[in-house]
């Protein structure tokens, strides 16, 4: 170890003893130092009081101060540890979870410790998405906000109403309709999974299990949008994204068929990502006949078992989950006018941390702030991206969890197993489109 470098040591030292022995914060240049290398830093603090140790002028002095910065910075390197953020107790209301707070102030996002249960005694509930008042669906206006969800199992839409707190049945069925020979009894989730609503056709646009298609449901009625890729039949379309022009993006593993892959109705071969440009979309509804789906082409990075999919509110960028219990993780991809054929790449691993409670489950549903942070579902329950794919932290559900919404009245509504959860956000992170 040089002199200089010694030095440097001891500037480090010198400027952290000071920041704590005045009770204010360590400099974010300097934290960054500690986060980096506090291994290597501690070393040469230690190794400096051996250097100045010789000039003894400033023997004890420096000797005293690089013991009490060695045992001051430990803590601190200590306290940048992953913090879990103690819940209050749950209440007779009905309050689940836990925020876990991985880096910066994660947890100030919110204004509540907990989630609220609103609904529950389901059997597994996914898509939810927000209604906002005064929309219609159809003919249909609707007077009041409502979270609208699937329950897949079940084979029914529901309905939330944060204003009354009322809850029921939405629509019936909404993914399988014992047409083409189809028992819907016999299939294990014969119902909509992945929602979006479409305001200038005043419908839902519902991935339907089943029927093993994509349809809008306009005034009750069931207009399939697409149904097969070449002449063979889609698996079985699972989540879906509308952009901020109107044009869809839906994912196509084959979670809905019984056996999955080895599902003997199962008629394509591979797990597949599709596009529906604005135009094809009315094109179908006006004539009510299902169009062709583009294939996204995902190159640069493996997708075997694409499950949620978003488009964030600039539209720059696709992201989707890839479900594979032995490797979770969320995919991005830069949008171009070419929407058949994306380069995309990793951008964040979906895996279960240690110490947390894994309710199971793989990378599944996926949303994008108005920030550009990434919401996503997966073993831990929601864990939450910075744009650049660091990791901030976690919502704990106590549950395994599928699907999640930003809601206008600002919180966050999120499916876990058989319960509709939200939790307070301190600020509108709705995106504007």
């Amino acid at each position: 170890m040089t002199v200089a470098t010694s030095v440097w040591s001891l500037c480090i030292a010198t400027a952290v003893m000071t920041a704590i022995l005045l009770e204010s914060q360590v400099p974010e240049r300097l934290q960054a130092t500690l986060q980096e290398r506090p291994d290597a830093v501690l070393n040469d603090f230690a190794e400096s009081s051996s250097v100045f140790a010789r000039v003894p002028q400033v023997k004890n002095k420096v000797k005293e101060t690089v013991e009490k910065v060695v045992e001051k910075v430990a803590k601190k390197v200590k306290k940048a540890e992953p913090e879990v953020v103690v819940p209050e107790p749950e209440d007779e209301s009905g309050h689940v979870g836990r925020i876990v707070q991985q880096h910066g102030n994660f947890a100030s996002l919110f204004t509540e410790r907990q989630f609220t249960v609103h609904s529950r005694g389901h059997r597994w509930l996914e898509g939810p998405i927000w209604l906002p008042a005064d929309s219609f669906v159809g003919k249909k206006r609707v007077d009041e906000p409502l979270v609208v969800f699937s329950d897949v199992k079940t084979n029914q839409m529901r309905f939330y109403s944060p204003a009354t707190q009322d809850t029921g049945v939405f629509h019936e069925p909404s993914g399988c309709f014992g047409d083409s020979g189809v028992d819907c009894d016999s299939l294990i989730e014969p119902g909509s999974n992945g929602l979006a609503y479409h305001p200038s056709s005043r419908g839902i646009i519902a991935c339907q299990h089943g029927a093993r298609q994509v349809a809008m449901i306009i005034d009750g009625e069931n207009i399939p949008l697409a149904t097969h890729y070449g002449s063979k039949r889609l698996n079985s379309p699972n989540d879906l994204s509308l952009s901020p022009g109107g044009d869809l993006y839906f994912t196509d593993p084959s979670y809905g068929l019984n056996k999955r892959e080895e599902d003997p109705a199962r008629e394509l071969s591979f797990n597949g990502v599709y596009y529906l440009n604005r135009s094809s979309i009315g094109k179908a509804i006006r004539k009510k006949i299902p169009v062709q789906p583009t294939p996204v082409v995902i190159e640069g990075i493996k997708l075997s078992h694409p499950n949620g999919i978003v488009v964030d509110p600039s539209a720059a960028v696709l992201y989707i989950t890839q479900c594979d219990p032995s490797n979770n993780y969320i995919v991005s991809c830069p949008l171009k006018e070419d929407s058949q054929q994306l380069q995309c790449g990793h951008f964040a691993d979906v895996k279960a941390a240690s110490k947390l409670a894994n309710y199971g489950g793989c990378a599944d549903g996926i949303k994008v702030d108005k920030l550009g942070r990434v919401w996503a579902t997966g073993p831990n329950g929601v864990h939450v991206f910075s744009p650049q794919g660091q990791l901030l932290g976690y919502l704990q559900t106590g549950a395994k969890t599928g699907n999640l919404v930003f809601g206008k009245d600002q919180r966050l509504y999120v499916a876990a197993s058989d319960k509709l959860l939200s939790i307070g956000l301190r600020m509108p992170l709705v995106p504007d489109y």
